[in-house]
């Protein structure tokens, strides 16, 4: 029987569910999200919560060119694109950012799609933001997400992130004893997918940001949080060449990145990652952008994902589709 928890999540005892590590729970997660891309948008057309948190972007630091990560089926794109210079949204699901895509009618977004936990920079941005896709990256992976956001950044830049406080787990299915927090969710057609689901508090992510060189403003909004950050100071930090246009800036990059050569076309990249708002997602990965990513992207990130599926492919950047 499941058993729920004082903040009134449901809990599954670890019989019922075969433990899996991170890269097997990150592929069911992609699987869930590509399969899940027409269910999407449901909690933002029925949750009054969500739609608030959605207006919060006018009053959040977003500005110049902005990265988007995790940008799903393009819900805050638009509203990102509104304030921004230009913006750079990646996902790794064909499938929400066809969705995407057809969302959002601006010619300064161009979208990317590529594996978030291979992917890397090659260019540097005044803002990168991410909604709903903290809460599902494994803890063991996330000092290397915060320094990916870190070699984003340019100076002066920061991350804005939105995702589920504490209060959410009383409408998720847990399932007990994991080292990675896993919850079980179920789309229409009755299928069923385990993924991350790491709900942060944000006094604590405070001060793991902290221990990482973070400074962090952290506020909850209605059982979700609302963060902004800035990163370790350059000095702190290996530096590397990054473009950003016809400027130069420093940051890890996981080892030196030389800017592409005249004509270089970036590489594809297959992976897997998922993310949601509450109950959206990302999933799984192709880069598909030609002028952000040096051929040495898998590279610099430690080697590229393992390939699951259809085969890399190439495509024109995506501007004001």
């Amino acid at each position: 029987m499941p058993v729920t928890t004082e903040q009134g999540a449901r809990l599954r005892p670890n019989r019922e569910e075969p433990a899996v590590d991170d890269d097997a729970l990150l592929t069911e997660q992609l699987a869930y999200y590509r399969a899940g891309a027409a269910e999407y948008d449901r909690p933002y057309a029925e949750r009054e919560d969500l739609r608030e948190l959605l207006a919060a972007v006018d009053d959040l630091p977003i500005a110049g060119d902005v990265l988007e990560l995790a940008c799903g089926t393009g819900q805050w794109t638009s509203s990102l694109a509104a304030r921004a210079r230009s913006v750079t949204a990646v996902d790794a699901a064909a499938e929400v950012l066809a969705l995407a895509r057809a969302r959002t009618a601006s010619a300064t977004v161009r979208f990317v799609e590529a594996d978030l936990f291979a992917w890397q920079p090659s260019r540097c941005y005044d803002t990168v933001f991410f909604a709903f896709w903290l809460s599902h990256i494994p803890p063991a992976r996330l000092p290397g997400f915060w320094n990916t956001v870190a070699s984003a950044l340019a100076p002066g830049g920061k991350a804005v992130f939105i995702d589920d406080g504490p209060a959410a787990a009383a409408e998720e299915e847990v399932l007990s004893g994991r080292p990675t927090p896993v919850a079980v969710r179920r789309l229409d057609d009755g299928s069923r997918y385990r993924i991350v689901k790491v709900f942060h508090d944000p006094s604590s992510l405070t001060t793991d940001l902290a221990a990482l060189g973070w400074s962090a403003h952290i506020r909850l909004v209605a059982g979700k949080f609302i963060g902004v950050a800035e990163p370790p100071a350059a000095s702190a930090r290996e530096p590397a060449r990054v473009q950003r246009g016809s400027d130069e800036c420093g940051h890890l990059l996981g080892g030196l990145v030389a800017p592409p050569a005249d004509g270089e076309v970036g590489e594809h990249s297959d992976g897997r990652n998922g993310a949601d708002g509450p109950a959206d997602g990302q999933g799984r990965a192709r880069l598909v952008e030609h002028a952000d990513v040096p051929r040495s992207a898998a590279a610099v990130a430690g080697g590229a994902a393992p390939h699951h599926g259809k085969g890399d492919r190439e495509e024109q950047p995506d501007v004001g589709r």
